[in-house]
């Protein structure tokens, strides 16, 4: 399963239902891990630039959490609210 990417996708992308989405992360579909990453990234990315952080820092910080939350994903406690919107 690849981690994380900083490229926008080719495609537009829709919001899914945060425990299905996790559920099929768990069960290794690559597709759901993009479309988690995607609905995230913003959120992700603006709070290490809000700190005053560099873009190439703001980027580790990135990966970092997506490395993190990859480990993490069969503990969350409410996959539900794993989604954008």
């Amino acid at each position: 399963m690849t981690v994380a990417t900083s490229k926008a996708p080719k495609t537009p992308r829709t919001s899914q239902d945060g425990a299905r989405l996790v559920k099929q992360c768990l069960a290794g579909d690559e597709n759901a891990w993009s479309l988690l990453i995607d609905q995230h990234k913003a959120l992700i990315y603006s709070i290490p630039i809000k700190y005053g952080l560099s873009q190439q820092e703001a980027a580790d910080v990135f990966q970092a959490t997506c490395t993190e939350l990859l480990i993490r994903l069969p503990q969350l406690r409410e996959p539900r609210r794993c989604q954008s919107g």
